[in-house]
Parts: structure tokens; C-alpha cells; sequence
């Protein structure tokens, strides 16, 4: 989770650094493995699968019908 773009490239709101080393908090503000490790092992069992409202209901569908078609693949075996 810490790996992602807004966390990695430490990416702040409308072109400034906020919230990363906002004025307003007074320190920087850090993110990185091992602070949450209940949430880190979740996330290593779970499928994330990316989402956005251009997805049209086709898209969804054949996200599903290939995502239906990997499970019963490995179901199997």
C-alpha cells in the first residue's frame, strides 16, 4: 500500500506538499513498511482489482466473466 504513486512519490494536494510537509501539522509526515502490519497481511491475501467512472457496464462484465474464469481455473487444480 505504501508503494503507491501518492504515497511513494510523496504527492500532495493542487501542486503543493501538503499533507506531506504541510505548515499547518509542523513536521514532515512519513509513510512506510511496517506501520500498519494487520492491514499489510490483509492486503498480501486479497485480489485489488482498479476501478474508476469510465468503466462502462461492458467493462465491468468482462472484468467479471475473466476474473470468474482465473477462480474456477485454480478452483480446479
Amino acid at each position: 500500500m505504501y508503494k503507491t504513486l501518492v504515497f511513494a512519490e510523496r504527492r500532495g494536494y493542487g501542486g503543493t506538499c501538503c499533507p506531506w510537509c504541510c505548515p499547518m501539522y509542523g513536521r514532515d509526515v512519513k509513510y512506510g513498511e511496517g506501520l500498519c502490519p494487520e492491514a499489510e497481511r490483509i492486503l498480501s491475501q486479497l485480489i485489488t482489482l482498479p476501478c474508476n467512472e469510465y468503466f462502462t457496464r461492458e467493462d465491468v462484465e468482462d472484468i467479471s466473466t475473466a476474473l470468474h474464469k482465473v477462480l474456477n481455473y485454480y478452483r480446479r487444480s
